[in-house]
Protein backbone atom coordinates (compact mmCIF):
# COMPACT_ATOMS: atom_id res chain seq x y z
CA UNK A 1 0.00 0.00 0.00
CA UNK A 2 1.12 3.39 -0.59
CA UNK A 3 2.09 5.71 2.10
CA UNK A 4 -0.07 8.26 3.27
CA UNK A 5 2.28 11.00 2.26
CA UNK A 6 2.21 9.83 -0.99
CA UNK A 7 -1.09 9.59 -2.16
CA UNK A 8 -3.46 12.11 -4.46
CA UNK A 9 -4.79 14.93 -2.01
CA UNK A 10 -8.05 14.33 -3.72
CA UNK A 11 -10.99 12.77 -1.16
CA UNK A 12 -13.20 10.28 -3.21
CA UNK A 13 -16.12 9.09 -2.26
CA UNK A 14 -16.72 4.75 -1.86
CA UNK A 15 -19.94 2.89 -1.12
CA UNK A 16 -19.64 -0.54 0.59
CA UNK A 17 -22.48 -2.17 2.12
CA UNK A 18 -24.87 0.48 1.41
CA UNK A 19 -22.24 2.90 3.21
CA UNK A 20 -20.77 5.79 2.10
CA UNK A 21 -17.81 6.78 3.41
CA UNK A 22 -15.01 9.33 2.13
CA UNK A 23 -11.06 8.54 2.28
CA UNK A 24 -8.04 9.55 0.15
CA UNK A 25 -8.12 8.87 -3.53
CA UNK A 26 -5.51 5.42 -3.42
CA UNK A 27 -3.54 6.40 -6.33
CA UNK A 28 0.30 7.69 -6.16
CA UNK A 29 0.62 10.94 -6.09
CA UNK A 30 2.71 12.43 -9.19
CA UNK A 31 1.97 16.17 -10.02
CA UNK A 32 2.96 18.65 -7.25
CA UNK A 33 0.55 21.46 -6.55
CA UNK A 34 -0.80 23.95 -4.03
CA UNK A 35 1.63 22.10 -1.77
CA UNK A 36 0.02 19.17 -2.40
CA UNK A 37 0.61 15.66 -4.15
CA UNK A 38 -2.36 14.64 -6.91
CA UNK A 39 -2.85 11.97 -9.62
CA UNK A 40 -2.93 13.13 -12.82
CA UNK A 41 -6.69 12.09 -12.68
CA UNK A 42 -6.98 14.53 -10.22
CA UNK A 43 -4.99 17.57 -10.43
CA UNK A 44 -6.57 21.00 -10.70
CA UNK A 45 -4.51 22.24 -13.84
CA UNK A 46 -4.60 19.00 -15.48
CA UNK A 47 -8.58 18.88 -14.95
CA UNK A 48 -9.16 22.69 -16.11
CA UNK A 49 -6.81 22.10 -19.27
CA UNK A 50 -9.30 19.01 -19.86
CA UNK A 51 -12.35 20.77 -19.39
CA UNK A 52 -11.51 23.83 -21.36
CA UNK A 53 -10.68 21.34 -24.59
CA UNK A 54 -13.81 19.44 -23.44
CA UNK A 55 -16.12 22.58 -23.38
CA UNK A 56 -14.33 24.17 -26.75
CA UNK A 57 -15.05 21.13 -28.26
CA UNK A 58 -18.87 21.09 -27.37
CA UNK A 59 -18.98 24.69 -28.07
CA UNK A 60 -17.71 24.12 -31.78
CA UNK A 61 -19.96 21.12 -31.83
CA UNK A 62 -22.86 23.40 -30.92
CA UNK A 63 -21.94 25.90 -32.94
CA UNK A 64 -21.87 23.15 -36.75
CA UNK A 65 -25.62 22.41 -35.12
CA UNK A 66 -26.68 25.88 -35.20
CA UNK A 67 -25.06 26.84 -38.79
CA UNK A 68 -26.61 23.63 -40.33
CA UNK A 69 -30.18 24.14 -38.32
CA UNK A 70 -29.71 27.80 -40.14
CA UNK A 71 -29.20 26.81 -43.47
CA UNK A 72 -31.65 24.14 -43.20
CA UNK A 73 -34.54 26.49 -41.84
CA UNK A 74 -33.12 28.83 -45.22
CA UNK A 75 -33.79 25.56 -47.40
CA UNK A 76 -37.36 24.73 -45.88
CA UNK A 77 -38.18 28.35 -46.09
CA UNK A 78 -37.07 28.70 -50.05
CA UNK A 79 -38.68 25.54 -51.16
CA UNK A 80 -41.74 26.65 -49.09
CA UNK A 81 -41.17 30.04 -51.43
CA UNK A 82 -40.83 27.68 -54.59
CA UNK A 83 -43.89 25.46 -54.11
CA UNK A 84 -46.23 28.87 -53.16
CA UNK A 85 -45.03 30.11 -56.84
CA UNK A 86 -45.67 27.11 -58.86
CA UNK A 87 -49.44 27.79 -59.15
CA UNK A 88 -48.95 31.23 -60.45
CA UNK A 89 -45.99 29.84 -63.04
CA UNK A 90 -48.01 27.47 -63.96
CA UNK A 91 -50.86 29.77 -64.93
CA UNK A 92 -48.87 32.29 -66.56
CA UNK A 93 -47.32 29.32 -68.75
CA UNK A 94 -51.15 27.61 -69.41
CA UNK A 95 -52.25 31.64 -70.32
CA UNK A 96 -48.89 31.35 -72.76
CA UNK A 97 -49.52 27.78 -74.24
CA UNK A 98 -53.40 28.97 -74.73
CA UNK A 99 -52.54 31.70 -76.88
CA UNK A 100 -50.52 30.16 -79.09
CA UNK A 101 -46.93 32.49 -77.37
CA UNK A 102 -44.45 29.77 -76.62
CA UNK A 103 -41.85 31.69 -78.28
CA UNK A 104 -43.34 34.69 -76.37
CA UNK A 105 -42.63 35.46 -72.68
CA UNK A 106 -44.39 38.31 -71.37
CA UNK A 107 -42.80 40.81 -68.71
CA UNK A 108 -45.12 38.48 -66.15
CA UNK A 109 -43.58 35.80 -67.16
CA UNK A 110 -40.00 36.75 -66.87
CA UNK A 111 -40.42 38.23 -63.25
CA UNK A 112 -41.93 34.68 -62.58
CA UNK A 113 -38.31 33.33 -64.14
CA UNK A 114 -36.63 35.53 -61.96
CA UNK A 115 -38.15 34.87 -58.89
CA UNK A 116 -38.07 30.74 -59.75
CA UNK A 117 -34.40 30.92 -60.34
CA UNK A 118 -33.72 32.90 -57.18
CA UNK A 119 -35.62 30.70 -55.44
CA UNK A 120 -33.39 27.76 -57.25
CA UNK A 121 -29.87 29.75 -56.36
CA UNK A 122 -30.96 30.01 -53.04
CA UNK A 123 -31.78 26.00 -52.41
CA UNK A 124 -28.27 25.44 -53.86
CA UNK A 125 -26.45 27.97 -52.19
CA UNK A 126 -27.03 26.57 -48.64
CA UNK A 127 -25.84 23.31 -48.68
CA UNK A 128 -23.91 22.68 -45.46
Amino acid sequence: MIPDAERCAKRVRTIEAGQAYFHRHDARGTVAEDGKLWCRQHAPSLLKAHYEERNAQRRAGYEANQRREVARTRRLQAGEDALALLPEMMGAFTVALDHDQLGFVSASSNDLLARAQAILEALKGDTP
